[in-house]
């Protein structure tokens, strides 16, 4: 999804807001994003969302994605 349309997306709810970073080199940035929200919805490819779910368990923040579980994130569920 591009960036201008996933602002445009979220515009629509009062408590929304979208963000588009490179986990693989801004780690203090999706550090901080993750901390200072109640939900992550993660759109990913399936190959990092273990990378945000150990963020999101560490800061005890929910975490939502459309990719099934793999073997890595299935490692993390019982965390």
């Amino acid at each position: 999804m591009e960036t201008e349309e996933a602002a445009a997306l979220s515009e629509a709810y009062a408590n929304a807001s979208s963000v588009s970073i490179n986990i693989q080199q801004e780690q203090d940035s999706l550090n901080r994003l993750v901390g200072d929200h109640k939900l992550v919805i993660s759109l990913l490819p399936f190959t990092f969302h273990p990378q945000v779910a150990q963020m999101c368990i560490q800061h005890k923040v929910n975490l939502v994605t459309a990719s099934y579980a793999s073997p890595d994130m299935k490692k993390l569920h019982q965390r």
